[in-house]
């Protein structure tokens, strides 16, 4: 796939920018006429004179684009809004607070597996279909427009690389923004490829507030005027590192110099010119392109496309791209999301995990967030990409499981607070039992665990894992994602040893204590017990099995047999060849299991 080269990426940091600035527009202002004296402005140009070899379209593409059975069909549930924000939505509110700043939360009780939001993006980033992509499986069949599916296409005949569902999208993309980018596409000036760039994005949404004629009259008026609802989203500028604002103005600088030397757009904007002296026209202009990168880098969806063609687990696609949907931009990050982004052939969707509650807030997770990651990588991702310390639901549990991780003893139920020791004696407050209870028990399997720890680092003997087991689920409540971290062992150490009954049972483990912290739907989590699923599918089974590994395995039938709905949230299970292999194992592991219930008997 192409790239910028090592050199064109990491240009700015050759020439790292200092100077104080009060804004986007400032900062602009202020790094233009730095690189000017330091000899970057003339590499940037050179750059853009000599920007790589033309690209076409890629004859395999052409070939074989119609056999292709791309995307989800459209949305039977939901209204889809055609690129408009409004507050006026079926199952959702807009809300705003100073801490979460604009949000979505239920209008209504909603139900697990429900479309609540369906939109078409106001701007969709797809990957070009070219010579130098080449695989099918790679190229996105999505209109460069409208981002719907497509069957039969138009290309743009002058890049021969953009295509359009129709001869209308064609020729509104060449009126609204397309004649500005032609030239830079077809050479791969930008990174489309890069998750972590966000030129051209910051470039469609600059041309989107050109053709409004950066009108911010009707600010609180978004649904009558999508660009002023752009521009007052916020940037978080004043929090960026050093490096981020670096690579930003450098981008911004990129595209700024490239619509000046390669298009007419300045000599068409003039009607703008009038209002800003003339020697400020450029840094305006280059700040409104910092503001959107901004704009584009917190609130643009990374998106993957279904390929149903080549389908054989859950993961599977056609390529990804990046939107900007006014409405599925206001959604907040949790770690234990509600609320999951899907595409279908006709937008993009918001779908239900689980059931919502009336005024509870709308959440997804945030696809550079993955939920496996502790607690510290999370916050640190959070923090560096988005600059909130994330607050979730399982962000807290975990919080809260440090400080607060012992479960009483008497109720095996609540965790205990206040844990004191005087004169060698423990006790703590249970909130459930109202009264101040011995942790005598509790401190003895602390003991035992630590001590078997230190037998187990000495001699990697897998028996004292298990003991440690033993130990926590003593001390800590049932699902704890206190066990986890050791679960995970056990069930890499039996993998290793070739006993799959007992990693069957540590991972089934596993994906308990999961989902009793994350909703079973919640994409990565399925996707691994899946997978994990499959891995033990064509086991052979012992025999004579005793009464505990029986059970282990009627256990993993029984998940084997219930994973089919949860599938199909995501996809036609007849899409999914992994699974018809799955249920076939499953059914001859059903035979055998009755064969040796009856032998137990």
């Amino acid at each position: 796939m192409p790239r910028p080269s090592e050199e064109v990426r990491n240009a700015y940091k050759k020439f790292m920018f200092f100077e104080e600035y009060n804004d986007e527009f400032d900062a602009f202002h202020k790094y233009f006429d730095f690189i000017r004296n330091n000899g970057l402005y003339n590499k940037i140009i050179n750059d853009i004179e000599n920007m790589g070899v033309v690209c076409d379209l890629s004859e395999e593409v052409v070939l074989t684009y119609k056999d292709q059975k791309l995307n989800l069909t459209s949305t039977e549930q939901g209204n889809l809004k055609n690129g408009n924000m409004s507050s006026d939505m079926d199952f959702v509110r807009l809300r705003e607070n100073s801490e979460k700043g604009k949000y979505l939360q239920a209008a209504e009780d909603i139900s697990a597996e429900t479309i609540i939001i369906n939109e078409r993006p106001v701007i969709y980033q797809v990957a070009p279909i070219c010579k130098c992509v080449g695989d099918s499986y790679d190229s996105l069949y999505k209109c460069h427009h409208c981002g719907l599916t497509i069957g039969d296409f138009y290309p743009c005949l002058n890049c021969n690389i953009c295509i359009f569902c129709t001869k209308t999208c064609l020729e509104n993309a060449r009126s609204e923004y397309h004649d500005y980018e032609c030239y830079a596409f077809q050479r791969h000036f930008w990174a489309i490829f890069d998750n972590t760039d966000f030129s051209y994005l910051s470039l469609r949404i600059f041309l989107y507030g050109a053709k409004q004629k950066f009108d911010l009259k009707e600010m609180k008026k978004p649904e009558k005027n999508n660009y002023s609802f752009i521009y007052a989203t916020k940037t978080h500028f004043d929090k960026m590192s050093n490096e981020q604002i670096n690579k930003i103005l450098y981008n911004c600088t990129r595209n700024v110099l490239y619509l000046k030397t390669k298009t007419h757009f300045f000599s068409n904007i003039k009607w703008l010119n009038k209002h800003i002296k003339q020697k400020d026209f450029v840094s305006y202009i280059g700040g409104l392109m910092v503001k959107h990168y901004c704009h584009a880098q917190i609130n643009s969806i990374n998106i993957t496309f279904p390929n149903l063609l080549i389908v054989n687990g859950l993961e599977s696609s056609c390529g990804y791209g990046k939107a900007i949907c006014l409405t599925i931009s206001l959604i907040n990050h949790s770690c234990k999301p509600n609320s999951t982004i899907m595409v279908y052939s006709d937008g993009v969707a918001v779908k239900s995990l689980e059931p919502i509650k009336e005024e509870e807030e709308i959440t997804v997770c945030y696809s550079e967030i993955n939920t496996f990651m502790s607690l510290e990588e999370r916050r640190m991702i959070a923090k560096h990409f988005f600059f909130f310390t994330c607050k979730c639901a399982l962000c807290e549990t975990e919080m809260n499981a440090m400080e607060n991780q012992y479960k009483c003893p008497i109720c095996q139920k609540c965790n205990v607070t206040n844990i004191e020791n005087i004169d060698g004696k423990v006790t703590a407050q249970c909130g459930k039992c109202e009264t101040t209870v011995s942790m005598t028990s509790s401190v003895k399997q602390l003991e035992l665990a630590i001590k078997y720890k230190e037998s187990y680092e000495l001699t990697k003997d897998i028996d004292y894992l298990v003991k440690i087991l033993r130990c926590y689920r003593a001390l800590v409540s049932q699902n704890s994602i206190h066990m986890l971290d050791i679960c995970r062992v056990l069930y890499n150490r039996y993998r290793n040893r070739v006993n799959n009954i007992e990693a069957i049972r540590y991972g089934l483990l596993m994906f308990e204590i999961f989902e009793n912290n994350i909703p079973k739907l919640h994409f990565p989590l399925l996707n691994a017990k899946f997978l994990f699923l499959m891995n033990f599918r064509s086991i052979e089974l012992p025999l004579p099995m005793t009464e505990e590994e029986l059970g282990i395995i009627k256990e993993y039938v029984n998940v084997a047999l219930r994973i089919k709905q949860d599938i199909t949230f995501y996809m036609p299970v007849v899409y999914i060849t992994d699974y018809a292999l799955l249920q076939r194992e499953v059914a001859r592991m059903m035979i055998q299991l009755k064969k040796q219930a009856s032998v137990n008997k």
